[in-house]
């Protein structure tokens, strides 16, 4: 068993394991201030990277100014025992967007514009600060229990500031990131906007409304190639305005993209209209 980091500062204590990311592992633990539960991102203490210090200062410094209700808190920060970064994070009881997709993959209508409601308000809450997501996928979206439909977005590890006098992290030149959900912007290698976690976001509609991915292959090269060049198959047994509005977030050309706020806007408003017929 993977042994338990020692945090430096006290105030946290680890209590299980819960799961290993690209460049950490996050434990769940308890605060001993207030007694929550909070989930606790250290990053690996075998061949720390200065990248990703700055990466993981970076989210924490992003989670401690967007206050939004559908966006993961940040509790606290420090460095383990072994010389390890660490980030506290508010604890979601519940599971993600991909599990709950598993599950049923098909969503209801309700069900679809409730949390791509609260995605988009917390991804236009982030846009307004100069904050692009950069790796929007189901498994970044927390669904809180029980009802599992409360969203919390997650990671913002990959995340790009855009705002003047932000670092600039070497990883902004690399291709990184989900294929079944990169923009093709970003699937160039061009420099990612604010539409670009919209493309991710409407891929996740069209998975959500449709029971699979716009775009499917075995190779990650041909998932690429098909958001660059293929228009996604028709969404079917839905009105012609909610495929409209899915298809919007979808264009290829980033500037035809509506913001997230107008995607959630055109998305509620279309399946009202389907609700109504």
């Amino acid at each position: 068993m993977r042994p338990f980091p020692e945090l430096g500062d006290g105030r946290f204590r680890i209590e299980r394991p819960i799961g290993d990311g690209a460049m950490a592992t996050v434990w769940g633990g308890i605060d001993g201030q207030s007694g929550e539960r909070v989930a606790i991102k250290v990053l690996r203490s075998d061949g720390i990277d200065l990248e990703d210090v700055q990466r993981l200062a970076q989210e924490a410094e992003i989670l401690r100014q967007l206050d939004h209700p559908c966006i993961v808190r940040v509790v606290g920060r420090g460095i383990t025992r072994e010389g390890a970064p660490f980030v506290a994070l508010e604890w979601v009881d519940g599971i993600d967007l991909r599990t709950k997709l598993d599950r049923t993959p098909r969503l209801s209508p309700a069900d679809v514009r409730d949390i791509i409601a609260q995605v988009c308000s917390a991804l236009a809450e982030a846009h307004e600060h100069g904050v692009i997501h950069r790796d929007i996928k189901p498994e970044n979206i927390l669904l809180v229990a029980p009802e599992h439909v409360a969203v919390k977005v997650v990671d913002f590890g990959m995340a790009k500031v855009t705002t003047p006098g932000a670092a600039k992290l070497t990883i902004d030149n690399k291709i990184f990131g989900t294929p079944q959900y990169m923009s093709p912007e970003r699937a160039r290698g061009k420099p990612v906007t604010a539409a670009s976690d919209v493309y991710g976001v409407a891929v996740m509609t069209y998975e959500m409304l449709a029971g699979r991915r716009p775009f499917e292959a075995a190779s990650p090269v041909v998932i690429l190639t098909q958001h660059l060049r293929s228009e996604p198959p028709p969404l079917t047994g839905v009105s012609a305005a909610l495929a409209g509005a899915v298809l919007a977030g979808l264009a290829k050309d980033p500037a035809a993209r509506p913001t997230a706020r107008e995607f959630a806007q055109g998305l509620g408003q279309a399946l009202a209209q389907q609700e109504r017929a």
